[in-house]
């Protein structure tokens, strides 16, 4: 944890804890500023100074400086594209193997499969673990009544 002079919690809390997904916390300046510092700090590990990217960026966008906004915003990105190790390309090679695997004659062989009942499904999760992103898929059919 990074130590820094202050009386109020370090960014890096905030950070953890989401604050930069949140509509309703605003950001002081000190606050900015000691958040630009962290971001600019190397020896801050790469998966926190994503965070403070992304508090930056909203912080900017909420002050109505989208340029600076998208700066931090492009700046998270580039960090965590960089972690994550993310490939367009072979992300297109699995879909294209899902397709080719995924077609109308497998839907019908499989056509009777399922269960038959109209209980309902309950859906919960933690933040960001991607339940409403379920709930919309499941919500898409024409059989389920999503609650959203």
């Amino acid at each position: 944890m990074v130590t820094l002079s202050g009386a109020w919690p370090t960014p890096l809390t905030w950070s953890r804890d989401g604050i930069e997904v949140t509509k309703t916390y605003r950001f002081t300046d000190t606050e900015v500023e000691h958040m630009r510092r962290c971001e600019d700090d190397s020896s801050i590990a790469s998966d926190d100074r994503v965070h403070f990217s992304f508090s930056l960026g909203k912080a900017f966008e909420d002050a109505g400086d989208y340029r600076s906004s998208f700066t931090y915003y492009q700046k998270g990105n580039a960090l965590k594209s960089r972690r994550t190790g993310y490939s367009p390309d072979r992300t297109n090679e699995m879909v294209e193997a899902q397709i080719s695997c995924c077609t109308d004659d497998l839907f019908e062989k499989r056509g009777d499969a399922g269960f038959d009942s109209p209980d309902p499904i309950f859906i919960v999760g933690m933040p960001r673990a991607g339940s409403t992103l379920l709930e919309q898929i499941l919500a898409s059919h024409s059989m389920v009544d999503g609650t959203m």
